[in-house]
């Protein structure tokens, strides 16, 4: 009886738990599926990379971009972004501006089914696998 009681304390203890945290954004890849709520430009192909050693790259709508990152558990955010210089068309170049806006306010990051949610002060991502 007693250890019933034992395992019955353990399983309820394990269901109460906040869990292992979110998983690590390391290693992975991602395209941009939303800015603030509204699809991609067509003709534009943004993008962001994780890689293992906290800098990120991709494609910010127009210009390729590079710059640290920082996970600690759903906290995320971006440091000293780069991009290239390309002249971007009006309408790509205006997505560009806000994908980089926002990834400079980032705060935090959940994980949606196949989704990462990206948002902070300035507005929010969503990207796809």
């Amino acid at each position: 009886m007693r250890f019933a009681v034992l395992i019955a304390l353990m399983v309820g203890a394990c269901a109460t738990g906040s869990g292992p945290g979110p998983a690590s954004l390391a290693g992975t890849s991602w395209t941009i599926a939303e800015v603030d709520g509204a699809a991609p430009v067509a003709g534009s192909s943004p993008s962001l990379d994780f890689d293992a050693n906290g800098r990120a790259s991709g494609d910010a709508s127009c210009n390729r971009l590079t710059g640290g990152y920082a996970q600690d558990g759903a906290k995320l955010t971006f440091s000293q972004i780069a991009t290239t210089r390309r002249a971007c068309p009006p309408p790509i170049g205006e997505q560009e501006a806000k994908v980089l806006k926002i990834l400079e306010g980032a705060s935090g990051f959940e994980m949606s089914g196949p989704d990462l949610l990206i948002s902070g002060s300035a507005g929010r991502l969503r990207l796809s696998r």
